[in-house]
């Protein structure tokens, strides 16, 4: 396995998403080989409650729970490392 890649928020919404033709390929692409162990992705509670942030605020994700399992699906199965930044 090769080396961690510490994922950004905007990395997890274009997944999430699939709102861009160019980086939600790229993102979705990074997930796939992630989850066939080919490479480890981290990422922090902070950056969580910021693609929270984003979901809630900015796409008014708050009137359904649609949204929320398929974030809990995603972090069950493509982060393969969790951080805490201290």
């Amino acid at each position: 396995m090769s080396a961690g890649h510490h994922l950004d928020a905007n990395v997890i919404l274009r997944f999430l998403l699939a709102d861009d033709r160019s980086q939600s390929p790229k993102a979705k692409a990074l997930f796939e080989l992630a989850q066939a162990g080919k490479l480890t992705l981290f990422v922090s509670h902070v950056t969580l409650a910021e693609v929270s942030w984003v979901l809630l605020s900015y796409y008014d994700f708050s009137s359904g729970a649609s949204w929320r399992r398929r974030c809990a699906s995603w972090c069950c199965t493509k982060v393969s490392k969790w951080t805490n930044p201290t």
